[in-house]
C-alpha cells in the first residue's frame, strides 16, 4: 500500500511541475527595450519574466553563431554575470538573468571562441 501510495505522489508531483519547474511564459517577440529594463532585483517565480518569454525569438532572428561579442552586448546590454573561471575580464561566457523557476534563478549564457566570436547559446536552471 505504501509503494502505491509513494508512486501517487511521484506521479502527482511531476505531472505539476510543467517543463520541470519553469514558469508558463507566454512566448513574445525580442524587444530591446523591455530587455533592458528588466528588473533583476525583484524576480518571483510568479511575477513576470518577460526576458525568459523572448528567447525563442531572440535566438531565432537576433543572434548568430559568429556574431561579434561587442554586437551581442550591443544588443542585450552589459552581462549580469561572466564567471570568473577563465579570469573575470577575459571569460567566454556571458550570463543574462532571464527568469526564475520554482526554486533557481534561470540564466541565458553567451559563450564565446578566442576571437570574442559566439559559439553556443544555452538557457541554464542555477
Amino acid at each position: 500500500m505504501i509503494k502505491y501510495l509513494l508512486i501517487l505522489v511521484l506521479i502527482m508531483t511531476c505531472a505539476s511541475c510543467r517543463d520541470w519547474g519553469w514558469p508558463n511564459v507566454s512566448p513574445r517577440p525580442f524587444d530591446a527595450k523591455v530587455w533592458s529594463e528588466f528588473d533583476r532585483e525583484n524576480l518571483t517565480f510568479s511575477g513576470p519574466q518577460p526576458r525568459l518569454a523572448m528567447l525563442d525569438d531572440l535566438r531565432a532572428n537576433h543572434l548568430n553563431t559568429g556574431m561579434a561579442r561587442v554586437d551581442v552586448v550591443a544588443l542585450l546590454g552589459k552581462p549580469d554575470y561572466r564567471p570568473a573561471g577563465a579570469g573575470s575580464p577575459t571569460s567566454k561566457v556571458d550570463e543574462y538573468l532571464v527568469g526564475a523557476s520554482v526554486s533557481d534563478p534561470i540564466s541565458f549564457d553567451c559563450h564565446y571562441d578566442d576571437h570574442d566570436r559566439l559559439v553556443t547559446t544555452r538557457v541554464v536552471e542555477h
